[in-house]
């Protein structure tokens, strides 16, 4: 157990990712091509921490069977390392012109009633060198998210700042908050509200939304006991510092028999990076995006030694391979697509998305 004065949710436990492609271990899934260079999952067993409370600004360290206080203010008292951090664009995975062919090619699976609606995206790419430390600060800054995290694996680096929580589990409560439905912040306050409304009475939007609204209830339901899966929060408008969405909440009790990997595991990958129908959906993106997705779409979070567990979607993010002064770097994102969907305005809205990674790269 922890130390006494330790919240449980503090109780240590695996930290790390699930890449999008983690899928390929769920068996109900088809299985898809793997990324390069990004594991499928990676996670670390932490049995010991540093935690900032922020409320207080207290600095607390935990730890369950032996202390490394001493390793610890040793760490805490070198000198980091402040080399300039340099970023160069390479490319797109995708051109403009390659991405509308995508679109149509989609909506020709979904008159076939292949899919109802299809998350495709591309990447941005870049070489990179210095302190990566500095785009993590930059996100503070420029993107303060509900989840933000800097996570490194050897010479793999996943960092961003995600507004969605993919699933969490607490005392047995299961709880996803999928963000559907995307529209640009407005110059003032008054802008602002008119482009939120203008998202919430958009005919296409709520469809969209409501799909996977539905979608994220059942696949609660496939661990939750039987009349606990609950619509919380509909429909209701988060903002945030590029883009504003709609947001829901669902929430269900979990069964005697399910655990977190399971639970978990029943809502992986969301609907909002995927689409609906889930299985088929997942066919036509892996045959349609150039490259697999990594860590992008996938989760970053913890299981804990209690029994709960915290994922975000991973979205928002930077992910970086490769040794020092080799590094090479990308960021992702995704525009659901459905029957009706206008292929500049898709394009654009995933340009809108992947602006505050920018901004955060100083590009």
């Amino acid at each position: 157990m922890p130390p006494p004065n330790m919240a449980k949710e503090y109780a240590g436990g695996l930290i790390g990712y699930m890449s999008y492609e983690a899928l390929n271990y769920f068996e109900s899934f088809p299985k898809i091509k793997i990324h390069k260079h990004f594991d499928q999952f990676m996670f670390g067993v932490y049995t010991d921490g540093l935690i900032l409370d922020k409320l207080t600004n207290e600095l607390v360290y935990f730890y369950h069977n032996k202390s490394r206080m001493n390793l610890v203010k040793k760490v805490l008292a070198s000198k980091v390392k402040n080399n300039k951090l340099k970023i160069s664009f390479i490319r797109d995975s995708l051109s403009k012109e390659e991405y509308a062919k995508i679109v149509e090619k989609v909506k020709k699976h979904i008159i076939e009633g292949n899919t109802f609606q299809c998350e495709v995206g591309f990447k941005n790419e870049y070489n990179i060198s210095g302190n990566t430390l500095e785009i993590y600060k930059n996100l503070r800054v420029i993107n303060p998210s509900p989840f933000m995290y800097y996570l490194k694996f050897g010479d793999k680096k996943v960092i961003g700042a995600s507004p969605e929580l993919l699933f969490s589990l607490r005392d047995k409560e299961m709880t996803t908050k999928p963000l559907a439905g995307t529209i640009k912040r407005g110059k003032n306050e008054k802008e602002d509200q008119h482009l939120a409304r203008t998202l919430l009475s958009d005919p296409k939007e709520k469809a969209e939304h409501m799909m996977l609204v539905d979608m994220h209830r059942n696949d609660i339901g496939k661990v939750a006991r039987f009349g606990t899966v609950k619509i919380k929060d509909l429909m209701n408008i988060k903002k945030f510092s590029h883009v504003q969405h709609i947001s829901s909440e669902i929430v269900g009790l979990l069964k005697s028999d399910e655990d977190m990997f399971s639970s978990l595991a029943s809502n992986f990958p969301v609907g909002t990076v995927s689409g609906t129908p889930k299985i088929e959906t997942i066919k036509i993106i892996d045959s349609n995006e150039p490259e697999a997705r990594g860590p992008y779409g996938g989760g970053v979070g913890s299981f804990g030694f209690n029994g709960d567990c915290t994922f975000a979607l991973t979205i928002r993010s930077i992910f970086i391979y490769g040794k020092n002064g080799q590094e090479k770097a990308y960021t992702q994102t995704s525009g659901g697509i459905v029957y009706d969907s206008q292929t500049e305005k898709e394009y654009e809205e995933i340009e809108r998305k992947l602006s505050a990674m920018k901004k955060a790269l100083n590009l």
